[in-house]
Formats: structure tokens, sequence, C-alpha cells
């Protein structure tokens, strides 16, 4: 239940209290069928395992209850039209049976004055286990019902200034984590730390020419530095998976009322992944994206041709979690043992080529 208090033109709150009950299971019941070779399997043969009717596995349900609050208070310390600045406040209180008590707090400071913007801002945040780390463990990778949340901690400032024709904007951003979930053999824990220092750029122009109604130009480019720590002991490594540097650019034509066009670039650099691939860096790549629109006249209603990855690239991004598969391809050996691949999750994620969209959209 969420309530909105405006107790003056100065002063207003947001407010709210919640409450979960769950029910949940919590080792997974898996039953398999026979291992075969991918060239001896017959769907129309193959002995599948019965489906299961009842949970065979003794005590695997967890009840639990959550209960929470939380308080945003929203001060304008001064207020014209050239000027203004305003303070905002505010905590939130979770309970959970399993995780116990935690509160986070948000601060925040903005001010404006003729074309310029600026924003700081701090909040605090936690995140729950999931339920694989809490009781899905296996013979590959553990799992433990005692994990604690992640907490994290966000630093930010930004800076804007706006016009008709021209608006850029820059966000500076800290971000400070710790007991980061890890699964280990036999387990899983709490244990480490990590930090993100980022800062995003964007600059957005507006023309008009004689023969179109707008052309609009916006170029937005990002850079992230990512870090981690196994334990206070150890040393700091770069976390992996994420470009350091991403540069995204759109064209946006206005013909006029009717028909519009806009060509996107996006541009990644290479990518170091995470000490479980075995595949170190996956190389970064630079795709467009063109789209025609039609907008009919006096209504809602849109028709669009789209073309994505207009030269047809191909790319690759990394793989999830372990990620340990490696590149190659299961065999079998001189004594005819089939030895597959190094894990379980692709090392690479490929992405499709060329793809064309014809849409329809009609709002009412």
């Amino acid at each position: 239940q969420s309530v909105d208090w405006k107790l003056s033109e100065h002063w207003r709150l947001n407010g709210g209290i919640g409450y979960e009950r769950k029910l949940l299971s919590k080792a997974y019941d898996v039953t398999y069928g026979p291992s075969l070779p991918v060239s001896q399997i017959d769907l129309d043969t193959y002995a599948f395992p019965n489906a299961a009717t009842d949970d065979a596995i003794a005590n695997n349900h967890k009840r639990v209850h959550e209960r929470s609050i939380y308080l945003l208070s929203h001060h304008k310390l001064a207020h014209n039209d050239d000027y203004n600045h305003a303070l905002h406040l505010g905590f939130r209180h979770d309970d959970q049976t399993s995780y116990g008590s935690n509160t986070v707090l948000r601060a925040g400071y903005t001010l404006s004055f003729g074309h310029w913007h600026m924003k700081l801002l701090y909040g605090e945040a936690f995140e729950e286990p999931p339920a694989r780390l809490l009781y899905g463990g296996w013979q590959g990778a553990g799992s433990d019902p005692d994990l604690k949340p992640q907490e994290g901690e966000t630093f930010e400032a930004v800076i804007e200034h706006v016009k008709p024709k021209l608006t850029w904007r820059i966000n500076t951003y800290w971000i400070h984590y710790q007991s980061i979930f890890r699964s280990i053999s036999g387990g899983a824990i709490n244990s480490g730390r990590g930090k993100v220092t980022g800062t995003d750029i964007s600059i957005s122009a507006k023309v008009n020419p004689r023969w179109a109604d707008e052309i609009q130009l916006t170029s937005y480019l990002s850079y992230l530095h990512s870090q981690e720590q196994a334990d206070d002991n150890s040393l700091w490594w770069t976390s992996g998976d994420a470009a350091s540097v991403a540069w995204s650019n759109q064209f946006l034509l206005e013909f006029n009322d009717h028909w519009t066009v806009s060509l996107n670039h996006q541009w990644y650099r290479n990518r170091d992944t995470v000490v479980s691939n075995p595949i170190r860096e996956v190389p970064g790549y630079s795709i467009y994206n063109l789209h025609l629109n039609y907008h009919f006249e006096n209504s809602n209603a849109l028709l669009s041709l789209g073309i994505k990855n207009l030269f047809d690239k191909v790319y690759f991004h990394p793989g999830v979690r372990a990620a340990n598969s490696g590149n190659s391809p299961g065999m079998f050996d001189n004594n005819g043992q089939w030895i597959g691949s190094g894990g379980f999750y692709n090392s690479l994620m490929p992405q499709p080529g060329r793809e064309f969209f014809l849409t329809f959209a009609w709002q009412y």
C-alpha cells in the first residue's frame, strides 16, 4: 500500500508498507533419462522418465514472510522561474524470514537555473540470493541456504545543459558492493567486494533544413571500469563481460508529418571475459540498424520497415554464468569415449545476422 502526502507547496512525502507470503520449493527434483550420444537419440523410442506427481524430497518447502516499509521526502528549498533547488531524503526497511532485516538510505540534491541542471545522488541497495545458490546445488555447483544479501551503494553526479537545438549531458557514477555471491565446490559463500567507475556523455542536436521538417543527431559515449576482489587479502582484478567503452549514434530524419527515417549505429570495444571462460576475450563489433516509418494521416496508426544488423555483421556476446564450455565441438576419442564440452554454459553467444521487420501499430 502506497500513499502520497502533499503537506505544503514545499513539502511532499511518499510512503508505503508491504507484506508478502511465499511457499517456495528448495532443491531441484530432477529425473534423467538414459545418457546417450546425440547421434543415437530417437525421440520416438527414447526412454523419457515419468513425470513427477509429488515432491519426493522430504522437507523441500520453505514458507517465507516479507515485510517492508519506506518513506521518501521532497523539500523545495527555493523555487521560481529562473532558479530552484530541492532536497530528497528517504529510507526503506525490509524484514525477511531467511535473511533478517535490511535498511537502506537514499538522498539527493537537485539544482536548476536557466538552461543548467545539476544532480547529486546517493543510494543504497541489497540483492537477495537467487534460489539456485540457496537450494539448487548439485555436483557441479554448490549452494547454501544461509547466504545473506549482497549489499551496495551508489554515488552519482549529473550536469546537463538544455537548449531547444542543442542538449548535452555528463553523468558520472561510483558503485561499491560487498558480500558478493560466489558458488564454490560443495557450497556457496558471501565473499569479496567490487567497485565500478563509469561516465556517460551524450549530446543531441537538431537542425531544420528547407527540404525536411527536422534532422536530429544524437551521440552517446559510455566508459566503464569494473573491478572485484575475492577477499580483503587478495588482489583486485577486472570484472569480465562488460565492454569498457561503448558508443552509439542515431541519425533521425523527419521529412514531413508522414515519413521518417532513422539510422542507428552501435560500437562496442573488445570485452574481457570472466575467469572461468576459456575464451579470454570477445572481439568488439560495430552494427547498423535502419528504420523507415510512415505515420497515417488523422490516425494513430504507424507502418514501419526495419532492418537490424544492416550489413550482416558476424559478432558474439560473452556467455552467461560460468561460460565454461569452450568452443571445441564434442568428439569420440580413439577408445570410443565421448568427450564433450568443458562445461554446461556456452562461452560465446552468437547474435542474429541481418533481420527484416515489417510492423503495423495502432493506438486507440
